[in-house]
């Protein structure tokens, strides 16, 4: 009778085969104490999805993941596709911005526009120069289908966490994320986590004034 492996067990096995390396994956400090005791940290490597409407706060909670990456001094990449990012409020979280890279694709209807933003997140992910990359949905451009493989593969070579912002849950569906959290105004909810359990819930601290890009009339 042939054995009986696990799902991680058969793709460690797969991998010896392959001869590539095995990967160690790990939550590590987000700079969110919030979300650090809610799912353990950010997966590295992985995907990791913050969804929620206009004014929830995602931007703000990403920024602070980026202000403490900075201040370890490490890279950070930001893929605006929607050139919303305004740095001076990155600045007053506390971003070092001269170690972030702002990155912004050509716009949809531009010449390579349509898969520009994913390939560039591919990149920065894949060169494991930049332990997180942020990357903002472009709701007129829903990611096709490979993109969540292909940003895994890049995360695992780079040792890299990809953070990826969505206005709702099914914008980002199709990338099958490690975590995804829906973010609401002073509260975390846990949608999906590949090592625990969906529906748990976190506050978050008050803050003084929304800097959400997607609020309305924020500009």
């Amino acid at each position: 009778m042939g054995s009986v492996v696990s799902i991680a067990d058969l793709r460690a096995q797969i991998r010896a085969l392959e001869g590539g390396p095995r990967v160690e994956r790990a939550r590590v400090p987000s700079g969110s104490p919030a979300l650090d005791g809610l799912v353990g940290g950010l997966p590295r490597p992985g995907l990791f999805e913050l969804h929620g409407p206009p004014g929830c706060g995602a931007v703000r909670l990403a920024l602070q993941m980026v202000a403490d990456e900075t201040r370890r001094r490490r890279w950070v990449a930001w893929v605006d596709r929607e050139r919303t990012l305004h740095p001076p409020a990155a600045l007053a979280i506390g971003v070092d911005l001269d170690r972030m890279l702002i990155v912004q694709p050509p716009a949809g209807g531009a010449e390579g526009g349509r898969h520009a933003g994913t390939w560039a997140v591919e990149q920065l992910l894949r060169s494991g120069c930049f332990p997180l990359v942020v990357v903002t949905s472009d709701p007129a451009m829903p990611e096709h289908r490979f993109a969540g493989t292909r940003w895994r593969q890049a995360a695992e070579k780079g040792n890299s966490t990809a953070l990826i912002l969505t206005r709702d849950r099914n914008a980002g569906r199709a990338l099958q994320p490690d975590v995804r959290l829906l973010v609401e105004p002073g509260r975390l909810t846990v949608t999906r986590d590949r090592a625990g359990q969906a529906g748990a819930i976190a506050m978050l601290p008050p803050v003084g004034t929304h800097i959400d890009p997607w609020e309305p009339g924020v500009p």
